[in-house]
């Protein structure tokens, strides 16, 4: 909520310049508080936001040059819309999640986009926003290493999430648990990283399916999807990532359209 003013400062400099803006923020207060300094220069989307009014509020931004703005909550508004009529995304906060920042930063850059486009990450020093933009930094640079395969899994998300807490906070060791153990708090995101890395995908049992699919980012590359009792998992780096990935998803709406 802090942020808010300097959140406005940075859309407006933006709109007085000709541009059309997107803002994210995870909370309710910053973007009511948008809302009311922008007035119908602005629409909101969040997830209270009806199917027909994300529609409408889409189509606004797109369209009417009088909506300058578009305020979305990162979840609701950061994937399954296309926002190719701003050329600037405006981060009020940041989540714990790189994925959500690189699918929202992908509403204005997609196909149809013709000008470039630029992000903006409001990010308070001194606060807590520099552990979770450290931890994000070191979450990127670890996904990148695995999608190279360069590198053994669980060892080095051990490493980088070791190095990322006493990076920020050099007097507290980093925490252990026991496998198994649900994590709670603000390291919870963090522990969770060293169980999806350690979980592993174990050999199929008879009543199992194996699929393998192609990677979307590279041809060359192939991964396996394994399915039982309706649940998939994939050996893709995103899916020990996330805990999810495209190649999960398609391989059970296939199954469930081929049923």
């Amino acid at each position: 909520m802090a942020k808010a003013p300097h959140t406005l400062e940075a859309v407006r400099d933006r709109v007085e310049s000709g541009e059309k803006v997107v803002v994210f923020s995870s909370f309710t207060e910053p973007i009511e508080k948008l809302k009311a300094e922008l007035g119908d220069a602005a629409v909101v989307l969040t997830g209270k936001t009806t199917q027909k009014q994300r529609a409408k509020a889409e189509a606004a931004f797109q369209n009417d040059d009088d909506v300058r703005v578009l305020l979305g909550n990162l979840h609701a508004a950061g994937i399954g819309i296309n926002l190719t009529a701003g050329t600037h995304v405006v981060f009020n906060d940041l989540d714990w999640v790189p994925g959500n920042h690189w699918q929202a930063e992908d509403r204005i850059y997609r196909i149809g986009q013709l000008k470039p486009a630029f992000v903006t990450y409001i990010v308070a020093e001194n606060t807590l926003d520099d552990f979770v933009a450290a931890l994000l930094e070191q979450k990127a640079r670890t996904i990148g290493v695995l999608e190279d395969e360069a590198a053994d899994r669980a060892t080095l998300l051990d490493q980088v999430v070791e190095s990322a807490l006493r990076g920020v906070t050099p007097r507290a060791p980093a925490p252990r648990r026991e496998p198994g153990n649900g994590s709670v708090g603000l390291l919870g995101d963090v522990l969770d990283l060293l169980t999806l890395a350690n979980r592993g995908i174990g050999a199929a049992e008879p009543e199992d399916r194996v699929i393998t699919v192609t990677s979307n980012s590279d041809p060359r590359k192939r991964y396996k999807v394994r399915v039982s009792g309706g649940v998939a998992t994939c050996t893709c780096p995103g899916f020990d990532y996330r805990g999810n990935c495209s190649h999960s998803r398609k391989v059970i709406a296939d199954l469930a359209e081929a049923a």
